[in-house]
């Protein structure tokens, strides 16, 4: 009888252990997946959009669109200061031949200048210029415009010793403007203006002609 009463506790207290190690191991199973949901949320992070710098993105398509520019030559960017309105009727060819040209006229009449030949400075001048300076009454009223007062202008060779040289001594000419096909002027270019020494006709026979000043 005790025997038996022996083993009925026994199988009793060995029920309560086998059912509080299932209940604690369901409740450890539990909390485990508690903790590794838990942790698989705090893992994953939460993806941000991608942000695009508008400034920059548009700082760098300003400096793409400046290299695909094209870049000006100044022998360009003078040949289009030279003919302005005339693009297309002068060609690029046809402007540098023709400031050779004048350029080469100016050094030699520099020499007349300095020299003071009248009889070679005559040879330069075109002939509505000629006819125009020898009538008297274009000297006179061209004498009362000087700005020294007193000098005669009789003829032509005054008009080229007391008008012509003093307008131009240590002229700087650079760049010619046409103003038309035939006619151009020669200047000393400054920062927003130009300073116009010579005004040039093309003659029947090709050459550059003096076009003097009238009143």
């Amino acid at each position: 009888m005790k025997i038996n009463a022996l083993l009925l506790a026994c199988l009793t207290i060995f029920l309560f252990i086998s059912c509080t190690s299932a209940d604690k191991a369901v409740i450890e199973s539990k909390e485990t997946e508690l903790i590794e949901n838990e942790k698989t949320e705090i893992i994953i992070p939460e993806i941000a959009p991608v942000v695009e710098k508008r400034s920059e993105d548009s700082e760098l398509q300003k400096g793409m669109a400046a290299e695909k520019e094209p870049i000006i030559s100044d022998a360009d960017k003078e040949y289009a200061r030279s003919v302005t309105t005339l693009v297309g009727t002068i060609s690029k060819d046809d402007f540098v031949e023709d400031k050779k040209d004048i350029m080469k006229t100016i050094e030699e009449l520099n020499e007349i200048i300095k020299k003071q030949d009248y009889e070679a400075w005559l040879k330069y001048v075109s002939p509505a210029s000629k006819q125009y300076w020898n009538n008297p009454k274009n000297l006179a009223a061209v004498a009362s415009r000087l700005p020294v007062k007193g000098i005669k202008i009789r003829s032509m060779k005054d008009y080229f010793l007391y008008v012509f040289i003093p307008a131009r001594q240590n002229s700087k000419v650079e760049e010619i403007r046409y103003v038309s096909p035939t006619i151009t002027k020669a200047v000393e270019p400054k920062e927003d203006e130009d300073l116009i020494f010579y005004i040039f006709e093309k003659s029947s026979s090709g050459d550059w002609l003096l076009k003097l000043d009238t009143i």
